[in-house]
């Protein structure tokens, strides 16, 4: 009888270590998904930020452009 219950417990233990290594894994797949989505966040908000950054530089250029327009044209009158 002894062997049996040997061969159940070392079954039930192995079965115990392999959820505890899927449990582990499952954890690390989440937090390299978070830190992934992190990423993915900051890469956004810097294309973003880029985005409005080239906005204001052509709004500037334009702004420019008319201002030394009308100084041209104050010049000729």
């Amino acid at each position: 009888m002894k062997p049996i219950l040997e061969v159940l417990v070392g079954k039930t233990v192995e079965q115990a270590l392999l959820e505890v290594m899927e449990e582990e894994e499952l954890a690390n797949l989440r937090a390299q998904q978070r830190a992934f989505e992190e990423l993915r966040n900051a890469e956004h908000v810097e294309q973003q930020r880029l985005e409005e950054q080239e906005r204001r530089h052509r709004e500037e250029k334009v702004s420019l452009k008319l201002k030394n327009v009308h100084l041209n044209i104050s010049l000729l009158f």
